[in-house]
């Protein structure tokens, strides 16, 4: 065993490796259950007395979508109207897997 470390018993090995094991299975099964979306969205707005020119060289990223407002307050505006519509999609799917499940039975 490295620094010198010693198993007492062949048992306590084997319920090291068995604990060890499954502490691995499930660490790996959440961490891949809550992987973020790699698309990432990106609300820019002028500095005051400044461009959107500046903002936009300041973010770079792999797959992202802009969406650019002329103050603060669309920002605000914009982020809430998203929200709104994304709970209506995942309400209006409901919805409809209910009445289909309704009309099987």
């Amino acid at each position: 065993m490295p620094f010198g470390l010693k198993v007492r018993s062949k048992n306590t090995l084997i319920f090291s490796g068995v604990a060890g094991g499954i502490a691995v299975l499930v660490y790996s099964n959440l961490a891949l259950s809550h992987e973020m979306p790699r698309k990432v969205t990106v609300y820019i707005t002028a500095p005051p007395g400044d461009g959107l020119e500046k903002s936009r060289t300041w973010f770079r990223a792999v797959d992202w979508e802009i969406k650019e407002t002329k103050s603060p307050g669309q920002i605000e505006t914009s982020v809430m109207e998203e929200i709104v519509q994304r709970r209506r999609k995942v309400a209006e799917a409901a919805a409809a897997a209910a009445t289909n499940v309704e009309s099987h039975n």
